[in-house]
């Protein structure tokens, strides 16, 4: 059957930092969808991927665009982020589509129970990892088989709904086949500009779930954890190798929630890029309870030159609120070692928690100058429906219900006035981060080459966006 896996639109600088700016940066490939289409693939299957947010398209361009592809089957991935836009997608598909409409993704597997009532167009939701599940069920289309014996999905027979028995965590990443990038566009995809030092660049994940799951912000956490698993070292380096001989990529960005973990996987890691002779140059993300000075040496001397980490907050007392599991001096240790080896590092934080005042709000943006950041994000504090924060939040302040964009106050702690208080302190945040004298002064002198310049200015475009 012929199969069209869909990132639908969004405009991610606009959407997702609500920066005004119009700089075409900032995308990257649906990873998922990749893996998706490979296993679709291998059981001989057609697939197509499109991705409607990278082309940045509009609702309409994108429904007129995919009845005239004419797939048998449409399968939709969608974070919370896509949803208010999907939502206005799937009848725009549906008025000249007659074939099976699948959705999946984050925003499916936390609210799986309203999917199909708030979505009456489409025909089955995926629950979970989706590798496995949409070739059942691709193959049950197909041969006009029932679909109850499909685990992990909800699905309409006739006029009720119904739901099959979850299906079982996938722990061997490796017998998945590689993903299917040759049905990408490469010419469509950029890192942020503090993402990547070389092009082209493209973005991979070794593992999934979290070791920690206790975050209370986060869907990984409680219901929604799931186990933690890793592709093995050995098939990293042949992806990588695949991926700098058939497509000349030069840089990687490991988008792991905790790349540097394990110090026995990072010392293979790096010995099988030092064996086998690969020039790659990569960042990564880590926690600040976790990494050790070991493992930023060794990922250092393996061609990583900047880690992420997510401090959130410069307030002892807020980081037990969100359950983080640190401590503010883990973070200024962590930082000291990158800074010792020479490695990047990149912080993001929540502004807007439940507890916060604007006093607190202060302490995380100097911390955030202490620590002596290459870049910081800002964040205002979104609680999602379903998590543990939501709850926590309903107590602590007010909550805008309805579907907000992430870069609007959605949340006002009891600590502050008004929204406009809110954003007055993120606004500040980023002004007294990015431009003070000595952060850029900082900045232009290490520029080294035209790359250099270039992501500079695009940066600089971004933060006037927000602006």
């Amino acid at each position: 059957m012929e199969v069209l896996l869909i990132t639908p639109p969004y405009d991610f600088i606009k959407e997702g930092f609500g920066s005004k700016s119009k700089i075409r940066v900032g995308q990257l490939p649906n990873l998922g969808l990749c893996f998706i289409g490979a296993n679709l693939e291998k059981h001989g299957h057609s697939v197509k991927i499109f991705d409607a947010q990278a082309r940045n398209l509009s609702n309409e361009e994108t429904a007129n665009e995919i009845i005239l592809l004419n797939p048998d089957v449409i399968g939709i991935s969608i974070t919370n982020a896509h949803y208010k836009n999907v939502k206005e997608l799937i009848p725009l598909i549906r008025k000249n589509f007659t074939g099976i409409i699948i959705v999946g993704g984050p925003h499916v597997t936390c609210f799986p129970d309203k999917i199909l009532n708030e979505n009456p167009d489409v025909n089955i939701a995926c629950v979970g990892e989706g590798e496995e599940t949409i070739v059942e069920i691709v193959d049950a289309i197909e041969n006009k088989k029932s679909l109850s014996y499909v685990k992990g999905i909800i699905y309409r027979d006739n006029k009720k709904i119904m739901r099959t028995e979850n299906r079982p965590t996938l722990i061997n990443l490796d017998s998945l086949p590689d993903p299917a990038w040759h049905l990408l566009d490469f010419k469509l995809y950029c890192p942020l500009p503090d993402q990547y030092k070389e092009m082209p660049a493209i973005s991979m994940v070794t593992s999934r779930g979290c070791t920690w799951k206790k975050c209370t912000f986060c869907f990984e956490a409680g219901v929604n954890a799931n186990i933690y698993r890793r592709h093995s070292p050995e098939r990293i380096i042949e992806n990588i190798i695949l991926l700098q001989k058939n497509y000349g990529i030069k840089e990687i960005d490991f988008l792991d929630d905790e790349f540097l973990i394990n110090e026995l996987w990072i010392e293979k890691f790096a010995k099988l890029i030092k064996e086998k002779r690969i020039k790659i140059s990569w960042s990564a993300f880590g926690r600040v309870d976790h990494v050790t000075e070991k493992m930023l040496k060794i990922a250092k001397e393996a061609g990583c030159w900047g880690v992420y980490f997510g401090f959130e907050t410069g307030d002892e007392e807020l980081l037990k609120v969100i359950n983080k599991g640190t401590t503010l001096e883990q973070a200024r240790q962590v930082c000291r070692w990158c800074h010792k080896h020479g490695l990047e590092i990149r912080g993001s934080f929540m502004l807007g928690l439940p507890g916060e005042t604007p006093e607190k709000g202060m302490k995380t943006i100097n911390f955030a100058i202490e620590l002596g950041l290459n870049t910081a994000a800002f964040r205002l504090t979104y609680p999602e429906y379903g998590t543990k924060l939501y709850d926590i939040a309903k107590k602590e302040g007010k909550i805008i219900e309805g579907w907000q964009k992430m870069t609007e106050v959605s949340y006002i702690p009891k600590g502050y006035k008004n929204a406009e208080e809110l954003q007055k302190i993120q606004k500040l945040a980023f002004r007294k981060f990015y431009f003070r004298p000595s952060y850029v002064f900082k900045r232009i002198a290490s520029i080294r080459s035209f790359n250099d310049v270039k992501r500079n200015y695009n940066g600089l475009k971004f933060l006037l966006g927000i602006f």
